[in-house]
């Protein structure tokens, strides 16, 4: 099976779980190529072939298609030319489009070639929560676009699927919830860790320095646990974003620089011990109603879960699905937006002093790992094809 997999950069840090699949499907037999408008981070994640869609074009050029796009004449807006070639040389059983906004432009650009091709489309986040509402042309293009026979969509949590179905208008049996998953060589990093007495305790978060990812009410909370318990604590911030000058001030405005560690662009690969050197992992995420923005997954979660920490998480999106619920012991759900009840989590963690339970943790890695994932994909794919 030959699979085309459009995804607008290739790959981007914040996309390890498009890189995952990628390349859990390339080790299965599945024959893929990329093709993106932008190709970042190539030596940190090797793949090929990959195919660069150029951007060298006008000023004037650029501004026709933004008008083009930003008033609903999307098919106007394309070059096709380059796409033709594409399929024609690659000639793919299935396009995969990552990110919903990737789906409405290979739909423009096969409707435009009058090509039908099947098409996996998977949501994961924004593209469902934000995207809809700041460009209604994209929004009835994903309309049109579920009409067809041979598409289908994924999404990580059935939180997303029901917002992709009340956003959008497509019909339930059209999505498929297919959580991501995480890289199994994470559970080689398992660590014991016995209520034996503190003499110190270190609490880690790796998301992007953006304002929905809460990581200012988890900064807030960490202060006053801190001033709780009798032993050395610390809290690493793994991440980067526009909101990394904003936190640092808010660390020095509580007297925590001797306690917080932001760290900015950590490989991947280099996670997992990172990872393993801490005691708890918080996900202070919120749902910004502003921007509509949520946590619909995440990823990080599952990898603290892998090297056995206990996680706390708020009750933000997706965030329950992915810690089953929790045990309110070592997985443990939280109102979003409230330092103190985050605060309480973290000090009922400490008192406990033990990785999270076994029986949980076995039960969310079971659901949700790379090769559950990757054969969901398959089966789609398989299906797809039969229906054509």
């Amino acid at each position: 099976m030959r699979v085309l997999h459009y995804v607008k950069q290739f790959s981007p840090l914040s996309e390890t779980f498009v890189y995952n699949q990628i390349i859990d499907l390339q080790s299965g037999g599945i024959e893929n190529f990329v093709v993106t408008h932008k190709r970042v981070n190539a030596e940190g994640r090797p793949f090929a072939p990959v195919f660069e869609l150029s951007e060298k074009k006008s000023f004037f050029y650029r501004e026709m298609q933004r008008f083009l796009r930003k008033h609903g004449y999307y098919k106007y807006a394309l070059s096709t030319k380059v796409w033709k070639e594409i399929l024609q040389k690659f000639a793919p059983d299935v396009i995969h489009c990552h990110f919903g906004k990737s789906g409405f432009y290979v739909s423009s650009i096969l409707d435009k070639l009058k090509i039908d091709l099947p098409l996996l489309i998977a949501f994961h986040g924004t593209d469902v929560l934000k995207t809809p509402f700041e460009d209604t042309s994209y929004k009835s293009q994903i309309q049109r676009t579920s009409l067809k026979k041979k598409v289908a969509f994924t999404t990580p949590t059935l939180f997303l699927k029901n917002l992709a179905v009340s956003n959008f208008g497509i019909q339930p049996d059209k999505i498929v919830v297919n959580p991501n998953g995480f890289r199994c060589d994470f559970n080689g990093f398992y660590r014991v860790r016995k209520n034996d007495g503190h003499s110190s305790f270190k609490i880690i978060n790796i998301a992007r320095f953006t304002a929905w990812k809460g990581q200012d009410y988890l900064i807030k909370a960490f202060r006053e646990f801190s001033g709780r318990v009798d032993c050395d604590v610390a809290l690493t911030l793994v991440g980067y974003g526009e909101r990394k000058p904003a936190l640092l001030q808010l660390i020095n405005d509580l007297g925590l620089q001797d306690k917080v560690t932001v760290l900015e662009s950590v490989p991947h690969e280099s996670i997992p011990a990172i990872l393993k050197e801490h005691d708890l992992y918080v996900q202070p995420s919120i749902t910004d109603h502003k921007t509509k923005q949520a946590e619909s997954f995440g990823v990080s979660i599952l990898e603290a879960v892998a090297v056995g920490l206990p996680v706390i998480v708020t009750d933000s999106g997706g965030m329950q699905e992915v810690v089953l619920g929790g045990d309110q012991a070592t997985a443990i759900v939280v109102e979003e937006k409230n330092c103190r009840a985050l605060c309480e989590a973290m000090t009922r963690v400490y008192a406990c002093g033990r990785n999270i339970d076994l029986v949980l943790r076995s039960r969310i890695l079971e659901r949700y790992n790379q090769p559950n994932n990757t054969a969901a994909v398959v089966r789609m794919y398989e299906s797809l094809l039969q229906d054509g």
